[in-house]
């Protein structure tokens, strides 16, 4: 409250000296008017004067003592009016969670144990979540009649409490809306890494096993291209079966994941062919927005990883590596330092393993924007299931009120790892700008490819 200042109590006796004209140390109702209606007749009628009386009244005996002054200027939240008039602050409250209605377009979704002390960030994040939206293209209209704004990148490392939330711990206090306005601004970022990733990975054509890559692609143009198709899997594991009574039951640790893929989850047919979220553990809740160890850690994997094409790359390692021997040993014939060193060159990198470029911090930033939310959308789904039993994988859903469909439960083949039997459901129903959006910000789908 900007200009309002903390009560002390040699303010308070000051202020109410002025009120006390007789000063019998006590104030009456004619006391109390006269001095309120000088200030502002308009706001002060008798009506309004008669109910704060009676908030600051509180032992009824039609007089204010100045305990009583004192306590209400302290302690209450009665008469807000008042203490704006006499320039006081509110008195300090116990933070608190509460509920906050949150609108966008003709959606309206309540928000839970929302608080004070919860960083600015989760609640972009977990509106995010809410409406499958990139939390850096929420702006945030707080309905208080003041229009005040909120963006995710100005937030930094803000708590809410900095933004005057602190205000919704109040008794009786009205809780505004927030009003969500999207600002598209992550298309152009996405395509600009794309490009960008897509100039290095010619790189990778010029290099000593670009015979093997002739007949691979390195991601697919279309969503439902023909062979390429961009897909979403949510796939379970079986625990075994306890071979006694007293067994403990074995923990799956790693499972449900969900992959993004094309074509084949298990044998992708492109280079950049997979992505796996690991939706294990106990589901973190949204209190604190979208975690991190995703995009922290997740990588793609592809075609790079199918056993045909390790092989062919063996193949023409060994071609390199002789190829290497006889440019160097020509070299020594020759006296050319270019080709020995040309050779040297070759000979190592024929040592090194072929693997995709790691991503890059904004690579990484951009997944943890646009795919983590959707991402917790769908580990909340199933943490809901959990909550209740259900273990059948029949999950309910729609792409109207969820925002995407999860599928009849099917089998796949066993984790190879351990022979397993596991279990998939097929995620679909994503709106297609939104789906367009995920692939390639997973690189997955070229970043040219139109809805």
């Amino acid at each position: 409250m900007a200009g309002f200042k903390d009560p002390t109590a040699d303010t308070l006796l000051d202020i109410f000296h002025k009120f006390d004209a007789d000063h019998s140390g006590t104030l009456d109702p004619a006391e109390l008017a006269n001095v309120l209606q000088t200030l502002d007749p308009a706001v002060w009628t008798d009506a309004r004067i008669k109910h704060l009386f009676g908030a600051l009244d509180k032992n009824g005996d039609e007089a204010i003592q100045i305990d009583e002054f004192i306590n209400w200027a302290f302690e209450s939240f009665e008469a807000p009016e008042f203490r704006e008039h006499l320039g006081l602050k509110k008195p300090k409250v116990l933070w608190k969670n509460f509920e906050m209605t949150i609108v966008y377009g003709s959606e309206k979704k309540v928000l839970k144990e929302v608080h004070p002390a919860h960083a600015a960030q989760a609640l972009f994040e977990r509106i995010a979540i809410e409406f499958m939206l990139s939390p850096s293209e929420i702006m945030l209209v707080i309905g208080d009649g003041t229009h005040r704004q909120m963006s995710y990148g100005a937030i930094g490392d803000q708590h809410l409490s900095d933004f005057g939330f602190v205000d919704y711990c109040y008794p009786d206090v009205s809780i505004p809306q927030l009003q969500v306005q999207r600002k598209p601004k992550l298309d152009e970022a996405i395509h600009q890494l794309g490009k960008a990733r897509e100039q290095q990975d010619q790189n990778l054509r010029e290099m000593w096993f670009a015979p093997v890559l002739e007949n691979y692609r390195f991601r697919c143009s279309q969503l439902e291209e023909p062979g390429f198709e961009c897909k979403i899997k949510l796939i379970h594991k079986v625990p075994p079966e306890k071979k006694s009574p007293t067994d403990e039951p074995v923990q799956i640790t790693d499972y449900p994941i969900m992959v993004f893929y094309v074509e084949d989850f298990e044998r992708p047919t492109t280079l950049y062919g997979k992505y796996v979220f690991s939706l294990s553990d106990d589901f973190p809740g949204t209190k604190n927005g979208v975690p991190t160890f995703w995009s922290k850690s997740v990588n793609c994997s592809g075609a790079l990883e199918n056993p045909d094409l390790k092989s062919a790359v063996e193949e023409e390692r060994a071609k390199a590596r002789h190829q290497a021997e006889e440019m160097s040993t020509k070299a020594e014939e020759t006296k050319d330092s270019e080709m020995r060193s040309q050779a040297e060159s070759l000979r190592k990198s024929a040592m090194e393993q072929i693997h995709l470029k790691k991503l890059t911090k904004a690579e990484r930033e951009v997944i943890q924007d646009v795919v983590s939310p959707f991402v917790m959308r769908v580990w909340k789904k199933v943490a809901e299931y959990k909550d209740r039993g259900r273990t059948d994988g029949r999950f309910i859903s729609n792409p109207r009120g969820d925002g995407f469909e999860i599928g009849p439960p099917h089998d796949v083949s066993p984790d190879p790892r351990d022979e397993l039997k596991r279990w998939a459901n097929t995620i679909g129903g994503l709106p297609l700008a939104d789906e367009l959006r995920i692939f390639k910000a997973l690189h997955l789908l070229s970043v040219d490819a139109k809805e």
